[in-house]
């Protein structure tokens, strides 16, 4: 079989060409011609068929989602670490978190996202899920004042409401601490104990221990609003 044989003359012609078209124009209008060409290939394409572009953007999406649904979890672990050192370097019974979001019909309720009691001690995070703050007087007392430390007549004096409430579940004393972003609230980091006999710390130490722990929680808690964009 006769091998074709290579057609140089139509090479020469479109060297030609070229060569014609740079004197005329110049060799930076052919640069710019050739570096336009794949993104008006890329144009054309997406015009035809952009499902390959909404794909990309789909799968990339879904990278940042996975990205940070595991950061979440991994810093909620974090928070959760953190409340059995709070007890048990307190002697408590339970501590807890209440953070604060925004609701469907006013600005501000609170929830119990994290909890820690110690065996035998009832749960109490079931009554305080999507609670309005408007029903409680210590989350503005703890806004004006930052900590809250005292038994459960001390608590009735400043709000009855909750002290009922607290009053419910056995608990004989409680010490609080509002958690802060900047100049607003972001929740409350909450102690009690059902027996007051075990409080082996006056008040002031209480009220450092709470501090101690507070810049952290503060912390974990804004990164936690921004992941889940409460």
């Amino acid at each position: 079989m006769e091998q074709k044989q290579p057609d140089y003359g139509s090479g020469f012609s479109f060297l030609g060409m070229l060569l014609g078209y740079a004197e005329k124009h110049g060799w930076g209008q052919i640069i710019i011609g050739m570096l336009l060409l794949p993104i008006m290939f890329l144009l054309f394409r997406v015009c035809y068929d952009p499902s390959f572009i909404l794909e990309k953007l789909q799968q990339k999406q879904m990278e940042e989602h996975v990205i940070e649904e595991i950061e979440r979890i991994e810093n909620d672990a974090e928070i959760n670490k953190l409340l059995p050192d709070i007890l048990y370097s307190m002697n408590a019974d339970n501590c807890w978190i209440i953070q604060y979001h925004n609701g469907k019909s006013d600005w501000m309720f609170g929830s119990m996202r994290f909890e820690y009691p110690r065996d035998g001690i009832k749960s109490i995070k079931q009554e305080f899920c999507d609670v309005h703050l408007s029903w409680f007087l210590i989350p503005q007392y703890l806004w004006e004042n930052r900590y809250f430390a005292g038994t459960i007549d001390d608590m009735d004096k400043v709000d009855p409401c909750m002290a009922k409430l607290l009053d419910n579940f056995h608990v004989q004393y409680v010490a609080c601490v509002v958690l802060r972003k900047g100049d607003g609230p972001l929740g409350v980091l909450g102690v009690v104990w059902n027996d007051a006999t075990k409080i082996k710390m006056d008040k002031e130490r209480i009220r450092a221990r709470l501090n101690n722990y507070s810049g952290k929680l503060e912390e974990l808690l804004i990164r936690r609003k921004e992941l889940i964009k409460l």
